[in-house]
Parts: structure tokens; C-alpha cells; sequence
């Protein structure tokens, strides 16, 4: 599932921001499982975690107070390393963020391993299908990006 290259990165550390692309869910959540059997990483469930925190604070704040969250969630995590998984909320329109961009950015502080649902092809990589409302695309994205297969 996840490629030698990129099982090779994570265990030697040797990364800011890796992401492991599929376009199905499902298959990120196998990927997960497989991440946590063979390394240390802590994970940080964005979705779910992320929400939890959101749930009290003003809607016109949300999107600038996401930054801050992820680099005190980083650096709560046990590991020099942290896994993050379900990210599909940081894509909403209402946030008005970049994802890539504020991944990169917590993978300097601590190295990061995203589970991205998207396509990664010919240089680009994407959010979503284009008739979707969240879809996003990159060009020649500054990260380390694996496709993993099945």
C-alpha cells in the first residue's frame, strides 16, 4: 500500500511534509492502520479533533485560529513525527485556507505525514473531483507526495 520510498522517509525521519495520496477514503484509513502498525507517530485525527475545538469559537475567527491549533497539537505530540489523518475539514471554503501551504508550514516544526485524499499526477495535485465545491489543485507541490496504490 504505502511505497518503499515513502515507508523508507518515514522511518528515517528524513522529511518536513510527505503525503500519501488516494482518492478513496477507505483506502486512507487502510493506510492509516498500516502506518501506525509499522512506526511511532502520533497521530492527530484533524477531523475530529479539530471540530471538537472549533465548536465554541465565532465563525469569522475559525479559519485564523486553524494555524495555531495545528502547531500546539504538533508540539503536544509524544513523537517526533505526527501522522495526520481525516484533513477533508481544513478544505472548506469557509476557512479560507491553503492546506498544502499550512501543512508545509507545521512540517517545519515537526515532521509531518498527511493522508491526502486527492490525485497526485503529472506534477499536480488535487482536492477533490472539479465539479466539487472544495476542489483544489497544485502544481508542483512543494512537499515530498506519494501516490499509494490499490
Amino acid at each position: 500500500m504505502i511505497p518503499e520510498a515513502a515507508r523508507q522517509l518515514i522511518e528515517c525521519r528524513s522529511f518536513e511534509c510527505l503525503l500519501l495520496v488516494h482518492p478513496q477514503v477507505d483506502r486512507l484509513h487502510e493506510i492509516r492502520a498500516e502506518i501506525l502498525t509499522l512506526t511511532s507517530l502520533s497521530e492527530i485525527n484533524i477531523g475530529q479533533e479539530l471540530s471538537r475545538y472549533l465548536l465554541d469559537k465565532p465563525r469569522a475567527d475559525r479559519g485564523r485560529l486553524i494555524q495555531d491549533w495545528l502547531i500546539q497539537q504538533l508540539n503536544t505530540a509524544s513523537e517526533k513525527a505526527a501522522l495526520l489523518s481525516n484533513v477533508a475539514i481544513l478544505f472548506e471554503p469557509e476557512f479560507n485556507l491553503d492546506p498544502l501551504a499550512l501543512f508545509r508550514h507545521a512540517g517545519r516544526r515537526k515532521p509531518v505525514v498527511v493522508l491526502w485524499p486527492g490525485e497526485f499526477s503529472n506534477g499536480i495535485l488535487t482536492y477533490a473531483v472539479p465539479d466539487h465545491r472544495h476542489f483544489r489543485l497544485w502544481h508542483s507541490p512543494a512537499a515530498d507526495v506519494y501516490t499509494c496504490g490499490g
